[in-house]
């Protein structure tokens, strides 16, 4: 049942006249009220009304209001404060949603440029690799054929980097004009390293 003094529970009954009720603190649960004249006050913890107590000084006026610059305080002045301006999002959801979209079709452009590309690169690799191995398996041929066509008492000898007519000779045990007639139109100035040349057989003692 309501109690019959609620109607005296009011803050403008109970509180002595000019002072407002202005906070309250959760922890403490105390309640904080201001004068008229500005000065601070705190009631008893745990109830809203009873013994008061004082726990700051009205804020003393400036000694000389002459020579305040009100126009410059209204220039400090932060904006008026617009409920309007408040009531808006940062960003409206068409806005974000079209960010969104955005951002996702330029990751899928370049990860549908990448998958487009990835197998006409994969061709130009094995392409490649397959090049590599015909013309490497037509030098060897080359070789093999060069050496296959020496004449008989004469094998075949894959030029090192480094050699010449004078040191094949010589590690044959024959001299450089025997090499040159075994080799018809050879340029002992050009020889290439990895080229084949037909070696005559050292002469018996």
């Amino acid at each position: 049942m309501p109690s019959r003094y609620t109607e005296l529970d009011t803050d403008e009954e109970r509180l002595p006249e000019g002072m407002v009720r202005v906070g309250y603190d959760a922890d403490t649960q105390v309640y904080t009220f201001r004068d008229a004249d500005g000065s601070l006050w705190e009631g008893p913890p745990g109830s809203r009304y009873g013994h008061m107590t004082k726990v700051a000084d009205a804020p003393k006026p400036p000694s000389n209001l002459e020579n305040i610059d009100v126009e410059a305080g209204d220039a400090d002045a932060p904006p008026p404060y617009d409920e309007t301006e408040a009531a808006q999002p940062f960003l409206d959801h068409e806005t974000a949603r079209n960010n969104l979209d955005q951002r996702w079709t330029e990751d899928a452009m370049k990860k549908h440029w990448r998958a487009e590309l990835m197998p006409l690169l994969n061709f130009f690799f094995i392409l490649a690799l397959f090049l590599m191995g015909v013309f490497w398996f037509l030098g060897w041929m080359a070789k093999s054929e060069h050496m296959s066509h020496c004449g008989p008492g004469s094998h075949g000898h894959q030029i090192q980097r480094g050699e010449t007519c004078w040191s094949i000779a010589n590690m044959h045990g024959i001299n450089v004009d025997k090499l040159r007639e075994a080799n018809e139109g050879i340029n002992c100035d050009l020889l290439r390293a990895g080229s084949a040349i037909c070696v005559p057989a050292m002469p018996k003692a």
